[in-house]
């Protein structure tokens, strides 16, 4: 009712959550007061090894079909940004860019107990099973990927859900997942929604900013840049992104930025 103008966030709090358990969570949760380290990755090239050979990954080659690979100008702008805000406010961080942003790295790097912030800004991949009816527990988070830079001219630059569920992620306290459709994943009663934000949240991250919906470059650089602006100071991320939200949707229409959402 009301308006077409009217947004519910202009009246009311909105706190995503998962499922009861997660509710219970969030009902006993304790805001940050410290930030340790932040792993920043952006700016990604997905063009370090030019040599292609007909034995790649099948869902390798349905990237390149699908144009995925482009280097993301605004992702660039993004990663630089926030840690520029880092840097003014001398908080310890690591910035991976251009081909230093490999699948290894990433996961070196944020398995290190002194990391508490995580943002990734990529390509996000969602893949349809081939036989649904036949997935597996093991299998079924292989199908929601990360693009990230080549290790080598062998290497599957893909990080899946399934590499990133078994670790132990219980020191994170946010990761910003900044890519197209990284809430969104193949869902099965009894299996949930396997996503690459869900596999941060069972790996022990402790909240997660995933996207429903495939998002545009630079005014997602917007957004993060009004959102860390917040978070950086007050370490409330679903109050961040309210602001965030309520500056761009001054500009733009929501189908823009209304995709992010805070998962608990």
């Amino acid at each position: 009712t009301g308006k077409k103008s009217d947004m519910l966030t202009n009246t009311y709090d909105i706190v995503y959550v998962e499922n009861a358990n997660s509710l219970q969570k969030f009902a006993n949760e304790n805001i940050p007061h410290n930030i340790t380290k932040f792993v920043v990755i952006g700016g990604i090239r997905y063009d370090c090894f030019t040599e292609q050979t007909s034995s790649e990954a099948p869902a390798m080659e349905l990237a390149s079909r699908s144009n995925e690979l482009q280097f993301l100008e605004g992702s660039l702008m993004e990663a630089k940004a926030l840690s520029a805000k880092l840097n003014n406010m001398k908080i310890d961080q690591t910035l991976l860019l251009g081909c230093d942003a490999t699948k290894g790295k990433l996961m070196h790097n944020i398995l290190q107990n002194n990391v508490t912030h995580l943002h990734i800004s990529t390509h996000g991949l969602v893949q349809n099973a081939p036989d649904e009816n036949e997935l597996t527990y093991s299998t079924y988070n292989t199908y929601a990927n990360l693009l990230m830079a080549k290790d080598n001219p062998a290497d599957d630059p893909q990080l899946s859900g399934a590499e990133i569920i078994h670790n132990n992620l219980s020191d994170i306290e946010l990761v910003f997942v900044s890519a197209c459709n990284t809430g969104k994943g193949l869902y099965k009663p009894g299996f949930g929604n396997a996503s690459i934000a869900n596999a941060f949240l069972r790996a022990g991250a402790k909240k997660v900013v995933a996207t429903l919906w495939p998002i545009p470059d630079k005014i997602t650089a917007e957004l993060c840049d009004h959102f860390y602006t917040h978070y950086l100071k007050n370490r409330d991320a679903n109050e961040a992104m309210r602001f965030a939200k309520s500056q761009l949707m001054q500009v733009y229409s929501p189908e823009q930025w209304a995709a992010f959402r805070v998962m608990n």
